[in-house]
């Protein structure tokens, strides 16, 4: 099913805070979503390029990254408290 849905698929932007977990990261506590977890795993194995954009503190959201195991998935990363296009 997965794979059906990803066809043709060649990149996918993940937003942090409410999205690959819930809750704020700069608030304090999140909690990962096991299933987008899953699939940025899975869409990283299968040849999809990875990449983040969110507004976060860099440092803050690069360990939380890393922690899950995922901070290598990602390139192109873009994290910073005002990411408005200049």
């Amino acid at each position: 099913m997965i794979a059906s849905v990803l066809a043709g698929v060649k990149l996918a932007i993940w937003d942090l805070d409410d999205t690959l977990w819930t809750g704020t990261l700069s608030e304090g506590a999140i909690a990962v979503v096991p299933r987008r977890l899953a699939l940025l795993r899975a869409m990283a194995h299968a040849g999809i390029v990875n990449s983040v954009c969110s507004n976060n503190e860099p440092g803050n959201a690069e360990l939380a990254l890393r922690d899950l195991g995922v901070w290598d998935l990602l390139v192109f990363r873009q994290l910073a408290w005002d990411l408005r296009l200049r």
